[in-house]
């Protein structure tokens, strides 16, 4: 990848190219597997910082967070929202698939979270938070507890760990700032 990768973001450029690439593959599949199948409780699982919004700690794009203050010790800030993964929530939300949102953000930042999920219409049935922030198989875990409950058909996160061991469902792994890797694998429904 060229090192202009990020260049022109958020209108064009190589990321938001691929972004756009992940949306349209996404929804597609989604779309795909509603016509096609008749899955009982499907659900798509999102992370937080560079999937739902943009959190740039490489500082590779020039996002900044909004600190709106404390709200009894809890800090809140607001990121702003990656348009691409939102449309793909609001498609899973329109064809009646669960939202829930999975992020190894400490249970301190709960309240940001959700202010900041409600502040730009990001539907969500649940937010799960990670409580201790050296434990690096949450997410597989808590995919495992969740996959009791719902047919897990999408996982979407910009890291490894967001999509690593994802049983049947489909996997869509972002460009993150290090790698810029971005791909997409269907699900075994």
């Amino acid at each position: 990848m060229s090192s202009n990768y990020w260049t022109n973001w958020p209108t064009k450029g190589g990321y938001v190219t691929d972004l756009n690439w992940a949306s349209k593959v996404a929804i597609d599949y989604l779309r795909k597997l509603k016509q096609t199948k008749n899955i009982t409780r499907p659900c798509v699982i999102f992370d937080v910082d560079e999937t739902l919004v943009f959190g740039d700690p490489e500082e590779k794009i020039g996002v900044r967070e909004m600190e709106l203050g404390d709200h009894g010790g809890q800090p809140i800030f607001v990121l702003p929202p990656n348009p691409q993964v939102v449309k793909i929530v609001k498609e899973a939300r329109t064809l009646g698939m669960k939202i829930i949102v999975l992020t190894a953000r400490p249970s301190t930042s709960k309240l940001a979270t959700i202010t900041n999920l409600d502040m730009f219409h990001i539907p969500y049935d649940k937010v799960i938070m990670n409580d201790n922030d050296e434990d690096p198989e949450f997410k597989i875990r808590m995919r495992r507890r969740i996959g009791e409950q719902y047919s897990i058909v999408l996982i979407c996160g910009d890291q490894p760990a967001d999509v690593l061991l994802p049983g049947r469902s489909a996997v869509l792994k972002l460009p993150d700032p290090e790698s810029k890797a971005s791909y997409f694998l269907p699900g075994l429904f």
